[in-house]
């Protein structure tokens, strides 16, 4: 009930619910430094991060594949990722992940530091190569801020969160996600892992 009243007071420009999930932008769940009052709860939850199309990282993907034509799995994959018109911008679906406690974990995502995201450390990894002057924490949480961030809560069980994750994965196209993901190309995969990898041992 205290869930469905929060909706009810928030705009309807700022959180869309369709079917189980929430949609909403995240520079309205994370305002002045602090999370705002709304339905993102700190339990259980799959969600997935859109990124604008004028995103340094929507230009870094889009410059790989222009550089590597031999790599037709990532251009198979970047024709391929889900997308969404918001307020006339649009919007790609490039990662997805999932959290036992998922108001907290947002938090990571968007404020850091790096070591407790692998989101941001993946971010980071892209911008090092074309924009190492903006490979830093507050560009990060910059890049993030403009997203918006879609979730579904789930029953507080390990095993279901788990497969749901794993499903979800499989089944599309989100370049930014390495564990367990057998759409990218080794090539893409190698890249990116190497430069997060070095950013979570300093």
């Amino acid at each position: 009930v205290r869930r469905n009243n929060q909706l009810r007071n928030m705009q309807s420009t700022q959180i869309s619910q369709i079917g189980q999930h929430y949609m909403c932008a995240v520079s309205e769940l994370y305002k002045d430094n602090k999370l705002t009052s709304s339905p993102l709860c700190d339990e259980y939850l799959l969600c997935r991060w859109w990124f604008q199309n004028n995103s340094l990282v929507i230009d870094y993907l889009r410059g790989y594949i222009a550089q590597n034509p031999d790599d037709i799995v990532m251009k198979s994959v970047f024709a391929r990722i889900k997308t969404k018109v918001i307020n006339n911008q649009t919007y790609y679906a490039l990662y997805l992940g999932k959290s036992i406690h998922g108001r907290t974990r947002f938090k990571n995502h968007i404020v850091g530091p790096m070591k407790s995201s692998t989101l941001r450390r993946t971010i980071y990894a892209l911008l090092t190569k074309n924009h190492p002057l903006q490979a830093n924490e507050d560009c990060i949480s910059e890049i993030l801020n403009q997203c918006y961030y879609e979730w579904m809560e789930l029953s507080d069980d390990h095993e279901l969160l788990d497969a749901f994750e794993m499903m979800a994965i499989s089944l599309g196209c989100y370049p930014l996600n390495l564990d367990g993901n057998v759409a990218i190309s080794n090539d893409w995969k190698e890249l990116i892992e190497t430069q997060r990898q070095a950013k979570k041992e300093k």
